[in-house]
């Protein structure tokens, strides 16, 4: 029988032991640690690499989705995520969760979602070196890009709508997203926003900038070759000379 190292992630003490009971009594899993912050959460699914976490999505530093979008190892896991809110349950879905678990829960719950993984088992879904998490976000990527998603901020969750995005901007591994409302500093690198996003819709115009096409005014030539892009909220933006390829899409009539 195969033994699935088990993460449990959850800011309440009682939530992840609650867990643990259950899980200890079951020879498929061994829990090989807990966490209750998200980005300790994200530290150890790269450096542990478990075959299966328990993830709640409320988390105090960064929200659940955006522990799945830390991911950097090829060997990801298979996600059930834990909420006490059942708003969230699409978009957990929408990112190929195993399960989805509504607080309060008892043991009865843990064990229907353990009888989801064997079925899994059965139908040789759960390979987790061939066919996990990310690789179905690898092919839903190539198919549908984001058109939506939160951000937590000041304890808010904010749903974002792409089509509301200004640009992104690069600080580091962390993106500032600014909207047509407000601005948002997230944990998530311009080059994963990059190949999340619409490329017919979003550039890149330098090594740290992505812009939203539908708010350019106009694009006026600069010095050493580069360019500027004038924006509809009056902001100016610096194109490089090496991503003039905005140009070359466009039809220059």
């Amino acid at each position: 029988m195969r033994t699935f190292r088990t993460l449990i992630v959850d800011e309440d003490a009682s939530a992840r032991q609650q867990i643990v009971e259950v899980l200890q009594n079951r020879n498929e899993i061994e829990v090989i640690g807990e966490s209750d912050s998200g980005s300790k959460a994200a530290e150890m699914i790269n450096t542990d690499k478990p075959d299966l976490v328990f993830l709640e999505v409320e988390l105090p530093d960064i929200n659940g989705f955006e522990v799945i979008q830390n991911i950097i190892t090829e060997h990801s896991p298979l996600i059930i995520f834990v909420s006490s809110h059942r708003d969230f349950a699409v978009q957990a879905f929408e990112f190929e969760a195993l399960d989805y678990i509504q607080k309060p829960f008892g043991s009865e719950r843990i064990e229907k979602t353990l009888q989801r993984l064997a079925k899994r088992l059965s139908n040789g879904l759960a390979d987790v070196a061939k066919e996990n998490i990310g690789t179905l976000f690898q092919n839903n990527t190539s198919s549908k890009k984001l058109e939506r998603f939160i951000i937590k901020q000041a304890g808010e969750y904010h749903l974002i709508r792409t089509e509301s995005i200004i640009w992104i901007e690069a600080d580091g591994n962390y993106s500032r997203v600014m909207t047509k409302d407000k601005k948002f500093m997230v944990r998530y690198t311009l080059s994963g926003f990059t190949d999340q996003l619409d490329s017919d819709k979003f550039y890149r115009i330098s090594r740290s900038q992505i812009v939203n096409l539908d708010y350019i005014v106009k694009i006026k030539d600069h010095i050493y070759g580069n360019y500027i892009v004038e924006l509809e909220n009056g902001v100016s933006l610096k194109m490089s000379k090496n991503y003039k390829h905005l140009l070359e899409v466009l039809k220059n009539f």
